[in-house]
């Protein structure tokens, strides 16, 4: 039996979902919030300034996902076209260029 390429992606969407479930928070999330701004009016300010704001929390919660990393590799990861050693001090310098240059776009 064939299956077709919506299907495919249904059940890899599922798949990921079933996953992580951060994502299906965020999705669910993000319609409320388009719903909410519809049957309200919103005006599109609103809208942008929740969604800037939602930025901002996942790319914190990303900063503190690498530091609590209990495994961090660094396979094909270069600094300066070197290799890296796999080092908690390499694992504290990614986090903060992460937060960083997260935060530079951010403020931008």
């Amino acid at each position: 039996m064939k299956k077709y390429k919506g299907t495919l992606i249904r059940e890899n969407l599922h798949k990921y979902l079933r996953r992580d479930p951060s994502a299906l928070s965020l999705i669910i999330s993000n319609l409320v919030i388009i719903l909410l701004a519809v049957v309200q009016k919103w005006d599109i300010s609103v809208l942008m300034w929740i969604y800037w704001c939602q930025s901002v929390i996942i790319g914190f919660s990303n900063f503190a996902r690498i530091l609590s990393l209990q495994e961090f590799s660094t396979k094909g990861f270069r600094i300066n076209k070197k290799p890296v050693a796999p080092t908690k001090q390499t694992q504290v310098k990614t986090a903060f260029f992460f937060l960083i240059h997260y935060g530079v776009l951010h403020l931008i």
